[in-house]
C-alpha cells in the first residue's frame, strides 16, 4: 500500500510539474520539422514534448548501447570458459605425455587445435606424440601445414627441422633453421646448423656458420674441434692428391692436436715407409688422447716392421711403452705399467722385465684398492711368460691352476718374488739369440 501511495505521489509531482510548465509558458511557439510541416502550440507544450522526445532517444541509445555490452559480455565469458576449457586441455596433454599415453595425448592435442588451429605449442606437442607412435609422415605433415601458413614461430622451425633431419630431408631441415638464425641465432640452432651444412657438404657455409658462433661468444667443449672437423671433411673433397696433401699439412700447423689428422698424417707416412714419423704422429695422438690403445698403436707400430733392425724396433717400442707411463694414474698407471712388462718380454730384455713384475704388486697397492681381474689375468700371464722365457716352464703350473680355476687372483705365492726366479732358482737361464 505504501509503496503504491508512493508511485501515485510521483506521477502527480510530474504532472504538477507538466501543467505548471504549460501554464507559465502560455505563448505560441511554431517548430518547423520542414519546408512544409510545421507544429504551432503553447510553448510549454512544446518544451515538454522536446524534453519528452530527448528522454525517448537517450532510452533507445543506452538500450542499443546496454545490448551491445551485453553481447560482448556474453562473448567474453564465453571465450574465458573456452580458454578455461583449453588450458585444462594443455595440462591433461602434457601429463599424458608424460606417463608416455600417446594415443591420450594425441587425442587431448587434437583437441586443442579444433579450437586453435595454429597454436604453435599444440603442434609441437601432436607432432611429438605421433612421432613417439610411429607416424613420422603425420608428424610431418601437421608441422609442415601450418609452415606452409607462413608460419615463422620458432618452435615450428624448430621441431619442423628435426623431424625433417631424422628422415633425412637434410636441405628441408637446413632451410628451417636457417629462418630461425636470421632472428634468433642461440648456440644451438647455430650448432645444428653448422652440423647440417657440414653433411650437406657446404664446407664454407659450415665454417661462415662457425665464425658467427665465435663472434656472438657462443663457446662449447672446444671451438677448435668443430672447425677443425669442417676443415678435414672438406680436405677429403679436394679433387687432387695434392691438393689433400696440402691441405692435411695446413691443417695440422694449425690444429697441431687434432686427432683425426693426426692419425691420417701417420697412415699416410706409414704407407710412405716413414715409420718414425708415423710413430711421432701417434706419439702426438696418445698424447692428446691418453688412451691405453693409442700407445699400444705406437707400440705395434715399432714392433711389426718389417724392414727395420730387430735393435731398433725394440728400442723404439720401449721407450714408447716408458712414455705412456709417466702420463697415467690410477689403473690406467698399472695398465701401462703391465704394457711395459708385455714389451719388455716380447724385446727378451729378461732382466728388466723380471724386476717390473717383481715391483707390480707393490706398484699396485700405491694406484689401486682393488685390482680389476682382467689386469690380474694379464699379470699372471705374464709371469708365465718370463718364466718360460727364463727356462723355468715347469714353475709355471701354480699359475696356470689359477687362470683355469678361476679363484682369487694374487694370493701370496703371487705377491712375492716371481716364483722363487729372484731368490734362487737352480735351473739356468737360457742364453736367446735376440736382444
Amino acid at each position: 500500500m505504501l509503496r503504491q501511495f508512493t508511485r501515485f505521489i510521483l506521477i502527480a509531482l510530474v504532472v504538477g510539474v507538466a501543467v505548471y510548465i504549460t501554464l507559465t509558458n502560455s505563448e505560441t511557439a511554431t517548430i518547423r520539422l520542414g519546408t512544409s510541416n510545421a507544429i504551432t502550440s503553447r510553448a510549454g507544450v512544446i518544451y515538454l514534448g522536446v524534453f519528452a522526445i530527448g528522454c525517448l532517444f537517450s532510452i533507445v541509445i543506452a538500450l542499443f548501447f546496454g545490448a551491445k555490452s551485453f553481447f560482448r559480455e556474453r562473448k567474453l565469458l564465453t571465450e574465458t570458459r573456452r580458454h578455461r576449457d583449453v588450458i585444462a586441455r594443455f595440462s591433461l596433454g602434457w601429463d599424458l605425455m608424460a606417463i608416455r599415453e600417446w594415443r591420450a595425448a594425441q587425442d587431448c592435442w587434437e583437441d586443442v587445435l579444433a579450437h586453435d588451429a595454429k597454436n604453435p605449442v599444440a603442434r609441437v606437442a601432436l607432432s611429438q606424440c605421433l612421432e613417439m607412435l610411429g607416424d613420422n609422415d603425420e608428424a610431418c605433415r601437421v608441422i609442415d601445414s601450418v609452415r606452409e601458413q607462413g608460419s615463422q614461430h620458432a618452435a615450428i622451425l624448430a621441431r619442423a627441422s628435426e623431424l625433417h633431419r631424422k628422415m633425412g630431408n637434410l636441405v628441408v631441415a637446413r632451410d628451417n633453421l636457417s629462418l630461425i638464425a636470421k632472428t634468433q641465432p642461440s648456440q644451438f640452432v647455430l650448432e645444428n646448423l653448422r652440423d647440417l651444412h657440414t653433411a650437406l657438404g657446404d664446407y664454407s657455409e659450415a665454417l661462415a656458420v662457425q665464425d658467427t658462433l665465435d663472434r656472438l661468444g657462443f663457446k662449447g667443449v672446444s671451438n677448435d674441434t668443430p672447425r677443425a672437423s669442417i676443415l678435414f671433411k672438406k680436405l677429403h673433397a679436394s679433387a687432387s692428391e695434392a691438393e689433400r696433401t696440402s691441405a692435411l699439412s695446413d691443417l695440422l700447423k694449425r690444429y697441431p692436436s687434432y686427432v683425426p689428422a693426426l692419425h691420417l698424417a701417420a697412415s699416410q707416412a706409414s704407407l710412405n715407409g716413414n715409420i718414425e714419423l708415423s710413430a711421432e704422429l701417434l706419439m702426438r695422438v696418445a698424447k692428446t688422447t691418453k688412451l691405453a690403445q693409442d700407445w699400444k698403436a705406437v707400440i705395434d707400430l715399432w714392433l711389426n716392421d718389417s724392414k727395420l733392425p730387430q735393435e731398433r724396433k725394440a728400442k723404439g717400442a720401449i721407450a714408447v711403452a716408458r712414455t705412456a707411463i709417466k702420463s697415467q694414474e690410477g689403473l690406467q698407471r698399472l695398465e701401462a705399467e703391465l704394457q711395459l712388462i708385455g714389451v719388455l718380454l716380447t724385446t727378451n730384455h729378461l732382466d728388466e722385465a723380471e724386476r717390473l713384475l717383481n715391483q707390480f704388486h707393490t706398484l699396485a697397492s700405491k694406484h689401486a684398492e682393488t685390482l680389476p681381474q682382467t689386469l690380474q689375468e694379464r699379470f699372471l700371464l705374464y709371469k708365465g711368460l718370463f718364466l718360460s722365457q727364463a727356462g723355468q716352464a715347469r714353475d709355471t703350473g701354480p699359475l696356470w691352476q689359477e687362470l683355469v680355476t678361476g679363484k682369487e687372483l694374487l694370493h701370496p705365492l703371487i705377491k712375492g718374488d716371481i716364483l722363487g726366479v729372484s731368490s734362487g732358482s737352480q735351473s739356468p737361464r737360457p742364453e736367446l739369440s735376440t736382444p
